[in-house]
């Protein structure tokens, strides 16, 4: 009532929990008006829905995966180098069309720092690492629909170039990353607004932890010189500092990036009011929300 703008478009929200999977079949059947931020197990599916609204803020995600740097091979930035160089992220973006998607080769768009020039591994360099010869655990949300399934795309890229990889559906990816002691690889995918997420540092009150060094992924030169990344006032002095703490990161590879996507989200056909307009959220002009339990 106090709002001094245009009236809100949305009077009010129903907030529901749903699996991944459930959230598919709930929309195509009507029960379910907007699904926001979905995984990228289920995205192709909800995008392949009939009368469906679709809104983007392009280039926003990072899709990547997450390995627990607690545990071999992972704890050797040399394995998760290797396992980078293994990923054919241009037949993955291919693979993926026609949702949004640019290869990832950093932090952010454009960046090239894992682009070094080196082959792919033998196969006598992946069992000295310690990837081959095991079972290697992906975890991934359940997928829904006919479409394709990032996940299950790195799988078989993996396994072509003789990993035993065990693709293991869970339904809270982002309990796994904030934990980092899952055991394996977790795909994931978050905005790319934040570059400290892909640090893989401890999680403390939401936020990833920058203030102490973390060996093996965040190590002590990196250290020092986020800080003046994030406090840097003049754009071009930043960009200068963000670009010297990408190739620091990619000399330990915290986590594997895959590709760029847009920020998806999908409502019936016919919704009015969700929009990436103002304030970087889908909900700017809504006015009440009421959260609902779950069974």
């Amino acid at each position: 009532p106090h709002w001094a703008g245009r009236p809100a478009a949305v009077a009010r929200v129903e907030l529901v929990l749903l699996t991944a999977a459930g959230a598919v079949a709930d929309f195509e059947a009507g029960k379910v008006e907007l699904v926001p931020a979905p995984p990228p197990s289920i995205a192709a599916a909800l995008a392949a829905v009939k009368d469906v609204s679709e809104w983007a803020q392009p280039g926003e995600n990072l899709v990547y995966l997450h390995p627990d740097v607690s545990v071999a091979p992972w704890s050797d930035p040399r394995a998760r180098a290797a396992l980078s160089r293994l990923i054919d992220r241009a037949a993955l973006v291919k693979a993926l069309a026609p949702l949004p998607a640019t290869i990832a080769l950093g932090l952010s768009p454009g960046s090239k720092v894992l682009e070094d020039g080196a082959p792919p591994p033998t196969p006598s360099q992946l069992t000295e690492l310690g990837l081959s010869g095991g079972s290697l655990e992906l975890f991934d949300a359940p997928a829904a629909g006919d479409g394709p399934r990032p996940a299950a795309l790195v799988a078989a890229q993996l396994r072509s170039a003789g990993l035993n990889v065990e693709l293991t559906d869970t339904q809270d990816l982002g309990r796994l990353v904030n934990r980092r002691a899952h055991g394996g690889l977790v795909l994931h995918s978050r905005s790319a607004d934040q570059l400290s997420r892909f640090f893989n540092v401890p999680v403390v009150g939401g936020r990833p932890d920058t203030s102490r060094v973390v060996p093996g992924v965040f190590e002590a030169a990196l250290h020092a010189l986020w800080p003046k990344v994030t406090t840097s006032f003049y754009a071009e002095r930043r960009a200068q500092l963000l670009e010297q703490a990408q190739a620091l990161w990619a000399q330990q590879v915290p986590v594997v990036p895959l590709y760029f996507t847009d920020r998806l989200a999908f409502g019936r056909l016919g919704v009015v009011g969700p929009s990436y307009g103002q304030a970087d959220s889908l909900y700017w002009n809504v006015e009440t929300w009421r959260v609902m339990p779950v069974d």
